[in-house]
């Protein structure tokens, strides 16, 4: 598994949103990165917290936007949230549990997740907040 690459092609055209975007991908990298060179310890440990606070944080700007906004979507768009961040919370809970390999499948189905979940939901976010003149 490597870690996932950030390209303009993810970009859904919304400043505020794509640098958070790009720092959520710097975070779940360092996560692995961790996992893979110094194994569990308490800057592993910190690490994961801080991913989890953190998309838990941008997640809460998105529908922040959508709700001001009045997106179409934002039902569905926040349970997908939802989804992710108990995902987060069950594989941060199993890691502290001593599971082994956990981080690796933290990363492919963040990396699945957070792609398709760019490419899909955030995609037609952007589209809906640059029709509002957000960019």
């Amino acid at each position: 598994m490597t870690t996932i690459s950030w390209t303009n092609k993810a970009s859904i055209n919304v400043e505020e949103l794509d640098k958070q975007h790009e720092k959520l991908v710097e975070l779940l990298n360092h996560v692995y990165d961790l996992d893979k060179t110094i194994g569990k310890g308490d800057v592993l440990d910190k690490a994961f917290d801080d991913l989890i606070e953190y998309t838990n944080s941008h997640f809460t700007r998105e529908e922040e936007l959508m709700d001001h906004y009045r997106h179409p979507e934002h039902l569905i768009h926040k349970k997908n949230h939802q989804v992710l961040l108990q995902k987060l919370i069950d594989i941060r809970d199993m890691y502290y549990k001593g599971e082994k390999d956990i981080i690796t499948g933290l990363a492919l189905i963040l990396n699945s997740w957070l792609m398709d979940h760019l490419y899909s939901d955030d995609k037609k976010l952007g589209e809906y907040l640059n029709s509002k003149g957000i960019t």
